[in-house]
């Protein structure tokens, strides 16, 4: 009887032990203490002890204590019973990291190692980037004291300076990439007239270099005190500074040249049709204009060459061309048309009233050759 009491007491003691056993495993892998709980409570919990599980979780039991004591990594014990499930959502809202678990060679236990972050770079946040580096870069290269212009080199100037010429143009510290030189060339015959050509070559770091070719003035036209200066070719554009220097037939004008009016008629003509519902074209206006035909240039050459010395040309626009003589009279030729033949004209009729001895004329007037008169005093 005491045999059999002993055996029982035995058998009772090593299913305690069991328990124990157990109950320590279970309180590691979930952190709960289940020593003081009862068997109605931990069946409640979803805790009950399954015999068919003991040495198993007897054998985990020992390899994490002896991993301990060794020093080994933490080894990560996947949940093998049936039955357990949790609660929420199966897929978490955030991106999961990346998990790495690396087996140990016993079945059911893993070494999990520690999480790393996952970078990842779009190319949307790369150009982002790029696009910022090269504007900042752009910034800085655009503002840079290498890349602003001091000044334009200039070449080919007759009457004027370099000085004039930059101070119109307004190109101090303006940055290198923001001029074009096409539209500068336009500035400039624009800004002078008196340039008959222009060419603009822009270079790096911060180089304008301009050739211009000027015009020669032939004559000095001269309304109410105002001088315009005239080419070979009829151009007309303003004059700088004292024309008495150059030495230029000046002609006294009381009206507009020919050819003036005549194109400031056909734009009055314009602007009317214009008002009539029209299309006119508009040409821009760059550079010199118009202001006399090339004959009439001629017709005022000849006239400087047969004039007397020191007396300005005449001009009037029902009359024409002519001078003022110093006896006292003034004469006209009428337009450009057989100059050379009015002049011999004109010498003719002084010649005559010399010979006779009569009175001085007041106003000599060969403007049609066919009609000649004088007007005496």
């Amino acid at each position: 009887m005491a045999r059999i009491s002993s055996l029982f007491q035995r058998s009772n003691d090593r299913r305690r032990k069991r328990t124990r056993t157990y109950d320590s495993t279970t309180a590691l892998r979930l952190g709960v203490d289940l020593t003081h709980l009862t068997q109605p409570e931990r069946t409640r919990s979803g805790r009950t002890v399954h015999t068919g599980q003991v040495d198993l979780r007897r054998k985990r039991t020992r390899i994490q204590s002896g991993a301990v004591r060794q020093g080994a990594p933490t080894v990560m014990v996947r949940n093998v019973a049936a039955g357990h499930t949790t609660s929420g959502p199966l897929h978490s809202q955030r991106k999961a990291r990346r998990r790495f678990d690396i087996s140990v060679g016993l079945p059911g236990t893993e070494v999990r190692l520690p999480n790393l972050p996952q970078f990842a770079i779009s190319w949307r946040w790369l150009s982002a980037v790029l696009a910022i580096v090269l504007g900042v870069g752009l910034y800085q290269v655009w503002n840079a004291a290498a890349f602003r212009v001091s000044g334009a080199e200039i070449s080919g100037l007759q009457h004027l300076t370099t000085k004039e010429v930059n101070t119109i143009l307004g190109l101090k510290d303006t940055p290198v990439f923001s001029l074009d030189a096409d539209q500068l060339k336009n500035e400039l015959l624009q800004a002078f007239p008196e340039f008959s050509s222009a060419s603009v070559h822009i270079g790096l770091p911060s180089t304008v270099a301009i050739t211009v070719t000027e015009r020669v003035p032939v004559i000095a036209w001269m309304v109410n005190g105002s001088a315009t200066l005239v080419d070979q070719e009829g151009m007309a554009f303003p004059a700088r500074g004292d024309i008495s220097a150059l030495g230029l037939p000046v002609v006294e004008a009381s009206a507009m040249p020919p050819v003036l009016v005549r194109v400031e008629r056909e734009t009055e003509e314009t602007d009317l049709a214009s008002l009539e519902g029209a299309s006119p074209v508009s040409t821009p206006i760059v550079g010199a204009q118009p202001f006399l035909k090339p004959e009439f240039i001629l017709a005022v050459m000849a006239l400087r060459e047969n004039a007397p010395q020191g007396v300005p040309l005449l001009y009037d626009a029902a009359r024409g061309f002519g001078w003022r003589d110093p006896g006292g009279w003034d004469v006209y030729f009428g337009d450009a048309q057989d100059m050379a033949m009015k002049l011999d004209l004109y010498q003719a009729i002084i010649n005559r009233l010399d010979d006779k001895e009569e009175t001085l004329p007041s106003l000599v007037s060969v403007e049609n050759v066919h009609a000649p008169y004088y007007r005496p005093r």
